[in-house]
């Protein structure tokens, strides 16, 4: 797996995200699941306490079908990775 961050499955269903981090500093993270509008529908704070580590998201509800974005903070750094919901 490259450096840095991959969303699996992709698309995802129902209401789990999953995360590989490879080569991420440790330290807290945020992590905001966006409508394609921009509208926040859900924010995570993680602590990555190893390099690589797997972290699972649970949305507080089922997702609808569609494109969603996963925003990724911290450490000074910016990810913003497209996700596809069935």
């Amino acid at each position: 797996i490259p450096s840095g961050i991959l969303v699996y499955p992709n698309p995802v269903t129902e209401s789990t995200i999953n995360l590989h981090l490879n080569d991420v500093e440790p330290g807290m993270y945020s992590v905001r699941l966006l409508h394609t509008n921009g509208q926040v529908i859900q924010q995570f704070t993680l602590q990555q306490t190893g390099r690589i580590q797997r972290h699972t998201l649970t949305t507080a509800s089922k997702l609808a079908a569609g494109t969603y974005r996963l925003e990724w903070m911290g450490g000074g750094r910016r990810k913003v990775i497209s996700i596809l919901v069935k």
